[in-house]
């Protein structure tokens, strides 16, 4: 997964979810963007919410998936599926009855891909690629569809409730979108075509186009890889906090997580991770 800096792309693959943890801490962003280092304290037992909101888009994904292979779906088929997807998301317990019922609603509605002229489903979870700046990039966008207008469309499903709240993360998701959906990941086909970025909204099926003009994108991974190049030893600035430091995999080892609370280290290690 991690490229020698010299000879190849320099750190290890640059996600959004990556470059968040590190901007809450560049201390962490030095480490595991820049040297490839995972750490070695184990993930805390995921909270109900997390569990919930997992367990959501493992179903989802798992649904679409069958769409994609022209699978029959049904309701009756719906009650193992979200078994399946509590389960494997980490929760423990029978499944919350009030998760298979939006689950059921979501199948009969089909609110994304039956909007006007419908949308053709061309993939789910897709990992795709791109190299840029020296740097490997990497999205994964919960759905690609082709548009009515036949334009490429990355939908990403969300669940908050403000999904705009931190713009600078919506940005950053987009601008990667935009920049793997043009990479050789991708077929050729499909490269050549418009691209689009939305937001979908799981609890009122509203649509969000954040997209932005190539240009705009390539400006933000300029500034984030400018951001890394600047990180070192000396002038990566540590954020310690319970919030930063209780999920971070360095909290063992870190002086500074000790320092938030010494017991940070303590209350969030399990003897078994949690398995996603």
């Amino acid at each position: 997964m991690y490229c020698l800096q010299y000879g190849g792309y320099m750190g290890r693959i640059l996600t959004k979810s990556g470059i968040a943890a590190g901007r809450a801490c560049e201390l962490r962003a030095l480490r595991t963007l820049i040297h490839g280092d995972w750490g070695t304290a184990p993930l805390p037992p995921p909270q109900a919410s997390l569990v919930r909101y997992r367990a959501r888009h493992s179903a989802l994904a798992s649904l679409h998936r069958l769409r994609l292979a022209r699978a029959v779906v049904d309701v009756a088929s719906l009650p193992l599926l979200w078994s399946h997807a509590w389960r494997s998301s980490g929760g423990t317990g029978e499944p919350p009855a009030d998760g298979l019922a939006w689950l059921q609603g979501y199948l009969v509605d089909n609110p994304f891909l039956n909007v006007g002229a419908e949308r053709v489903l061309v993939a789910v979870e897709r990992t795709l690629r791109a190299q840029y700046l020296g740097r490997m990039w990497q999205a994964r966008p919960d759905l690609l569809v082709r548009g009515p207008d036949g334009a490429i469309e990355a939908l990403e499903l969300s669940s908050a409730r403000s999904p705009l709240s931190n713009r600078s993360q919506v940005d950053t998701m987009v601008a990667i979108n935009l920049l793997v959906m043009s990479g050789l990941d991708m077929p050729e086909t499909l490269r050549q075509l418009p691209h689009r970025v939305i937001i979908c909204t799981l609890d009122d099926y509203r649509e969000i186009n954040v997209s932005m003009e190539r240009v705009v994108a390539r400006e933000i991974l300029g500034n984030i890889a400018t951001w890394l190049d600047g990180l070192t030893p000396d002038t990566a600035q540590p954020a310690p906090s319970l919030d930063t430091c209780s999920g971070c995999s360095f909290r063992d080892t870190c002086a500074f997580a000790l320092a938030v609370d010494p017991a940070v280290t303590e209350s969030t290690v399990v003897d078994v991770p949690v398995a996603f």
